[in-house]
């Protein structure tokens, strides 16, 4: 993805996620955060819990560049703060009921305990949090994703594993050709 094509997808996700000053947002499988901290330069006094597997991509070292990297880009002092949080296959490194929002961009078809992980995402969120799950999608059965191999999902598939344990569905975006934005609430 060329550097244009990504700063669009970032600003389009961006859009969608409404973040107000305060808020606690919570993005899971985030790599090394390089999105969320333009997000949070972006916006000013958000908190982000950044919680993926492999410290070696996500710490502090990580983050700071990404800082200096965005407030470089936006000509803007970041006043958000972002906490690294390495968790694992079925546990959220984070307090009950500590987010507003939650994002899984890009990563729940690679996650192995996908129910565990779920209940874990009803713990961490506030009654009436917004959980965002942006995905590619399955074009047709069986595709697997061409980066991890993992199997992808089909839009109605999707929706139903959130719906099943309990998140209510709210809309669906396209955000790319193959990739689409679901929405749930608490």
């Amino acid at each position: 993805m060329t550097r244009h094509l990504c700063f669009r997808r970032m600003n389009q996700l961006l859009d969608y996620f409404h973040f107000k000053p305060g808020e606690v947002i919570g993005s899971l499988g985030c790599g090394g955060g390089l999105w969320e901290v333009g997000w949070g330069v972006q916006v000013d006094q958000l908190t982000f819990v950044l919680m993926d597997l492999v410290p070696e991509i996500l710490n502090e070292e990580e983050i700071q560049a990404a800082v200096q990297y965005w407030e470089k880009q936006y000509k803007k002092t970041c006043t958000s703060q972002f906490i690294p949080c390495i968790g694992t296959e079925t546990q959220i490194p984070s307090d009950d009921q500590q987010l507003d929002k939650l994002l899984v961009i890009n990563a729940f078809h690679e996650f192995s305990e996908k129910e565990a992980m779920i209940a874990e995402m009803k713990r961490v969120m506030k009654p009436g949090g917004w959980l965002f799950v942006e995905e590619p999608l399955a074009q047709y059965p069986g595709e697997v994703h061409e980066g991890c191999g993992k199997p992808l999902y089909e839009p109605a598939t999707l929706r139903a594993v959130f719906e099943n344990q309990g998140f209510v569905y709210q809309w669906a975006e396209s955000t790319s050709p193959v990739s689409q934005l679901f929405t749930f609430q608490k």
